[in-house]
């Protein structure tokens, strides 16, 4: 009788153990899956921040770009007023020492 109860408990225990054993399994695979994920997560995050980077510079590049053709147009009008000016200035000292 004893023996009995004490055999049952042993299986009891068993059973316990071994469904013990198959949930650190499950969570053991539930944290290598998750592990991956992460690595995945991480390395798209990765790439994500150099697309922002690659991104940024390009339109750094661009305004720098559009500024140089700003300045490069001022310098044309000016010069072109200048131009401009100084021919009205020949003209009218060429008309002067004709007349």
């Amino acid at each position: 009788m004893k023996f009995d109860v004490m055999e049952e408990e042993v299986n009891k225990n068993q059973d316990i153990l071994s469904s013990r054993l198959s949930e650190l399994q499950q969570y053991k695979r539930n944290s290598e899956a998750h592990s991956q994920e992460i690595t995945s997560l991480r390395q798209t995050n990765k790439e994500l921040g150099e697309a922002i980077e690659a991104e940024r510079a390009a339109h750094l590049e661009s305004k720098f770009n559009s500024e140089i053709v700003q300045v490069r147009l001022s310098i044309s009008s000016k010069i072109h007023k200048t131009s401009a000016v100084f021919s009205w200035n020949f003209s009218t000292i060429w008309i002067d020492f004709i007349a």
